[in-house]
């Protein structure tokens, strides 16, 4: 996975949003804890702000009627925008 992210880090930086990071340890197995913390050690961990989470409760407000979380809105909305 380490060398899979260096040859993706040449291109781009991966960024994983906080929820993300809760979600990983929520669902691992003990085995698998150092490898998480090596897998999110590897990335930019996005922290949850006031603009990412506008943009989240914006993208919630637009997709009512579909099946679409808030976690996963937060995910979206921590995704790095262009310049």
């Amino acid at each position: 996975m380490r060398s899979f992210l260096a040859a993706l880090s040449d291109q781009q930086t991966p960024h994983v949003s906080v929820v993300s990071v809760a979600e990983l340890y929520a669902g691992m197995r003990p085995s698998e804890e150092v490898a998480t913390h090596d897998l999110i050690d590897c990335m930019v961990v996005v922290p949850i702000t006031a603009e990412i989470a506008e943009l989240a409760g914006r993208l919630k407000q637009e997709t009512k009627g579909y099946s679409l979380e808030l976690d996963n809105c937060f995910i979206s909305a921590s995704y790095p925008q262009p310049p």
